[in-house]
């Protein structure tokens, strides 16, 4: 009975030690397996980063022809997969800054299903006018809705008027 009793003890224990080796050498095969897919997940991300970023940055160049009417260096803007940078080439101006956001976010409104876009008086205060004229335009072309604020002499100048005229919804005076 005790050689019975220790061959059993011993079969046990080989059987036990077996389910491990089995065991760790799967936990090996998976974690391979993981560090494979994280891998291809990350190169994945930063091939879409990468085609977002050239897409939006192509718009905002074309954008930026489209609204200043001459060449210009257009913002650059650079998508990681844990931050993001949006760089203003050569004028770091009040006015230029607002305009390159305004860009931006035309740029990313006709690039995604948001509704709408809200810009206050505020981002058009060092802007030319003739580049609101301009931005005005664009914002009419857009498939969404612009709730833009204007104040002064850009929304009485002749050629915004008309512009501001079709698109206003409602007009506030103090």
């Amino acid at each position: 009975a005790y050689i019975v009793d220790s061959v059993m003890d011993i079969s046990l224990e080989l059987t036990k030690l077996s389910k491990e080796n089995e065991l760790y050498e799967k936990l090996i095969e998976l974690s391979s397996q993981i560090k494979e897919l994280k891998s291809s997940l990350k190169g994945k991300k930063l091939e879409i980063l990468k085609g977002i970023e050239d897409s939006l940055n192509k718009d905002i160049s074309n954008l930026v022809e489209f609204i200043y009417k001459e060449a210009r260096s257009a913002p650059q803007l650079t998508l990681k997969p844990d931050s993001y940078s949006y760089e203003i080439p050569k004028d770091t101006g009040t006015g230029k800054a607002y305009s390159n956001l305004i860009l931006l976010d035309t740029s990313l409104l006709r690039h995604t299903k948001i509704p709408y876009l809200i810009h206050d008086s505020l981002l058009f205060k060092n802007v030319e006018n003739k580049t609101i004229e301009n931005l005005l335009r664009q914002y009419s072309s857009l498939s969404q809705q612009s709730f833009i604020s204007l104040d002064g002499e850009i929304v009485e100048s002749t050629s915004a008027s008309e512009i501001v005229a079709n698109g206003a919804v409602i007009y506030l005076t103090f």
